[in-house]
């Protein structure tokens, strides 16, 4: 059996982009469409005119204070990353399993995914298990039990074009 897992690194960071984006919706009451555009498929961050709009929507207060913190008051906008997704995530109260395993993810994400999408590499199960901590295996389970949590249903395991396609309709509702 080859060992060839770059695709798998690969495809971690928009399925991530899907679950901080429902784990924002589903475990923090936060629609992000709500602060943000897409335009030609890529996801921008909607610019407030004044603090005064900002404070009047609830939403975009609670986002971009988060941002602007994080950020020492010099948050440049422009394309949502999932950084920006994961510190919002970080800075609100929810279930602690829930939180674990949405930092587990993005560590993991942080450590193989811009090693895989700037380079050609192959990457084996021990390549993974070296930058990581964890086997391909241990990580999709961990996919797994976050996407259980956010009521994906196990039925669309099997593809990660199912998966994603379930993701994006949950968002969208």
């Amino acid at each position: 059996k080859k060992e060839r897992y770059a695709d798998f690194i690969r495809a971690i960071t928009p399925l991530m982009t899907d679950l901080y984006i429902k784990a924002l919706e589903q475990f923090c009451s936060i629609d992000i469409k709500k602060a943000t555009i897409t335009n030609d498929g890529v996801m921008r961050w909607e610019r407030v005119k004044s603090r005064e709009e900002q404070e009047r929507i609830n939403v975009k207060n609670i986002i971009f204070s988060v941002l602007e913190s994080e950020y020492n008051n010099n948050f440049s906008y422009g394309i949502v990353y999932n950084i920006h997704l994961r510190k919002i995530l970080d800075a609100m109260p929810f279930g602690s399993n829930e939180k674990n395993l949405i930092q587990s993810m993005g560590n993991i994400e942080e450590r193989v995914r811009n090693i895989a999408a700037h380079q050609m590499v192959m990457f084996t199960s021990d390549d993974v298990r070296s930058r990581t901590g964890d086997k391909p295996e241990e990580i999709f389970a961990q996919l797994q039990e976050l996407m259980l949590l956010l009521n994906i249903p196990k039925t669309v395991w099997d593809s990660y074009r199912d998966m994603n396609e379930v993701i994006i309709k949950s968002i969208k509702k």
